[in-house]
């Protein structure tokens, strides 16, 4: 922001959240949604503590940077890099707070046009014909699945409408405890382990298996989920698992199975991870059949 001070970039930051919070205000008196605005009031404040802690800790961050030697965008070192980061984060910051400026202004003015944000009844959602349901209406549900798992499922900084409220139990391999009742064992969940709302998922860890097998023709294959998926042995163990932990103790009326990135390639061998791939897309439709 034309080299301004980071007590400068602070202080700008505040007189725009405030600047934002009349406008939420205006645009309520006018019976007008305004919680997008409350959302990027609430990360701005958010990102504020990042940009605070890194301004305190240049040190461990340049370390850090350093870790990765290739990554130097502008060809500047790990100091410099961690000496500009609390003003870069702080300058997003602003740019974000006066994005959300315009748009609020235009809506109060009647410039744009826009739906209300439909709120999540955590507690009380429910599934019909496939699609769930809030309040009457369809919602899509989002949460920050990475969320630390050793915390109190109460914390309200990570569960919340703005990251997402959901049931969250620590992740699931095939060779997780479960006690009798079907919960995973406690050493290896959320403290305290609470279903305190309709709806959640679980986490299934895809670690080495052992005895199972880790692709499909035994030429290691480095993939992943680090085995074959498609097997029937894998199958057959996960069918277990669901049921012990999921089916046979809660009430589950929708299911998705996915994995959260493609497989990376880094042994050089497209056909083989390519084959491995279009074998699982192939056996895909099977599998939701049974399932």
């Amino acid at each position: 922001m034309g080299g301004k001070t980071q007590a400068e970039l602070s202080d700008e930051i505040e007189k725009k959240i405030n600047t934002l919070n009349e406008l939420i205000t205006k645009a309520k008196d006018k019976n007008l949604d305004a919680k997008r605005e409350e959302g990027v009031i609430w990360f701005a404040n958010e990102f504020v503590k990042y940009a605070n802690w890194d301004e305190n800790n240049v040190t461990i961050n340049s370390n850090l940077f350093a870790t990765i030697p290739d990554y130097a965008p502008y060809g500047k070192s790990s100091e410099e890099l961690a000496k500009e980061l609390a003003g870069f984060e702080r300058t997003e910051i602003i740019k974000m707070l006066e994005d959300s400026i315009e748009e609020i202004t235009n809506v109060i003015s009647g410039e744009i046009v826009r739906r209300p944000v439909v709120d999540i009844d955590w507690e009380n959602a429910t599934v019909k014909d496939g699609n769930i349901y809030s309040n009457g209406h369809p919602v899509f549900l989002y949460d920050y699945f990475s969320k630390p798992q050793d915390q109190d499922a109460g914390n309200e900084t990570l569960y919340n409408d703005y990251l997402g409220n959901m049931n969250n139990p620590k992740s699931l391999s095939i060779k997780s405890s479960v006690t009798s009742d079907g919960l995973p064992e406690s050493s290896t969940v959320n403290k305290p382990y609470i279903f305190n709302r309709n709806v959640g998922y679980q986490m299934l860890w895809h670690n080495n298996l052992g005895t199972l097998p880790t692709n499909i023709d035994g030429n290691g294959i480095t993939t992943f989920t680090q085995y074959d998926i498609t097997d029937p042995d894998v199958r057959e163990s996960w069918e277990k698992k669901f049921y012990q932990h999921m089916f046979r103790h809660r009430l589950i009326k929708i299911t998705q199975i996915l994995a959260t990135v493609w497989q990376m390639n880094l042994i050089g061998s497209y056909s083989k991870v390519i084959g491995l791939q279009l074998k699982s897309l192939m056996v895909h439709k099977g599998w939701e059949q049974i399932h």
